[in-house]
């Protein structure tokens, strides 16, 4: 008997931790930005970004500081962003955050393929009620300083759980093994 109640309090606990929860947010009505820094402060494993177009300072001073707290961080870019003069790769890079660039030929928006992402996977995040779960967050938003103000209408969907995170863990190592991605120096 005991090894059956035992063997329920494992199968229940593992499906529980399968389980994802969604919650949803709009530039409309929330500060994204605000939600994004909670979030990685929270993280005490590592943390993946695969981001269109990176140029907001205080998510990059809230990855720095995480790295700092030892969080391992990764950060992948499109060749646009590299090109912006607000790209924060400097300051990622002397906090020892690795960075890399999606890069193609000639780089012709219109025509050169994109890595056109936006999302962070966190491995071991107490953000959601103090209890440690993996976190995918993705939507529309690239992480600028226009995006994240309000001024476009964006969304953001933060995922707990195992669900989907494994799929787009999956994807970041896909793409870091991409001919086009290049380490940042």
């Amino acid at each position: 008997m005991n090894k059956l109640i035992m063997c329920l309090v494992v199968f229940c606990a593992f499906v529980c931790s399968c389980v994802a929860e969604y919650r949803i947010f709009f530039t409309s009505v929330h500060d994204i930005k605000q939600t994004l820094v909670e979030v990685i402060d929270h993280e005490t494993r590592f943390i993946k970004v695969a981001m269109y177009m990176f140029t907001d300072k205080t998510i990059a001073q809230a990855l720095c500081a995480a790295r700092m707290r030892g969080v391992e961080v990764e950060v992948i870019v499109d060749q646009a962003s590299l090109s912006h003069a607000l790209w924060r790769h400097r300051i990622l890079q002397e906090a020892g955050i690795s960075c890399y660039g999606f890069m193609t030929q000639g780089f012709s928006a219109m025509q050169d393929p994109l890595m056109h992402h936006k999302f962070m996977l966190c491995g071991n995040n107490s953000w959601c009620n103090g209890v440690y779960r993996t976190i995918l967050i993705t939507g529309s938003a690239n992480w600028s300083g226009k995006v994240l103000s309000g001024k476009n209408w964006e969304n953001v969907v933060i995922g707990i759980g195992e669900q989907s995170f494994f799929q787009y863990q999956q994807e970041f190592m896909r793409l870091k093994q991409c001919k086009q991605v290049v380490k940042l120096v």
